[in-house]
């Protein structure tokens, strides 16, 4: 977003209101979708050669868990705080500070809930649903664990009991 500064005063304080397209920021992954735009709301003051911008961005977001797959919709609403050096620029653009505000606030790994079991490595099937059939069996035959080829590499670099 563009702002005009020419006109800001020491002192004064200039309400500030834009909505974004999450695409036209890149702000969109594989396991996040934004479902309305970015909406801020905030305030622009300038203190001789400085700028303080405080906001508030929101969107309906959907995330996808790390753990279950499961498509969770939520609230994004991240509250800022940026400071701009200027000297006798006209513009502020603040699109740039903007998405990266969002992109920090966004989690390494998002679960659905704090205690989200996930999928059986096995089947598949989704453990916060209720127990799998094949009862996570590890090394029952038939469902080789996700760890078999690395057990087996480790068996070989065992020494032989003589």
């Amino acid at each position: 977003m563009r702002i005009d500064i020419s006109k800001l005063r020491d002192g004064e304080i200039l309400s500030v209101s834009h909505e974004y397209d999450s695409k036209a920021l890149s702000l969109e992954q594989c396991d996040l979708r934004y479902l309305t735009p970015l909406k801020l709301e905030g305030t622009l003051g300038r203190v001789g050669d400085s700028l303080f911008f405080k906001g508030n961005l929101t969107a309906r977001i959907e995330n996808i868990c790390t753990r279950c797959l499961k498509a969770i919709q939520k609230s994004a609403d991240e509250s800022f705080d940026l400071y701009f050096p200027v000297k006798d620029e006209e513009f502020l653009e603040t699109t740039d500070e903007i998405r990266e505000v969002m992109l920090l606030a966004y989690p390494v790994k998002f679960l659905c809930s704090e205690n989200c079991r996930g999928l059986c490595p096995h089947c598949g099937k989704n453990l916060n649903e209720g127990p799998c059939q094949c009862a996570g069996g590890e090394d029952k035959e038939g469902f080789p664990g996700s760890f078999d080829k690395l057990k087996q590499w480790h068996k070989k670099q065992q020494p032989e009991d003589k």
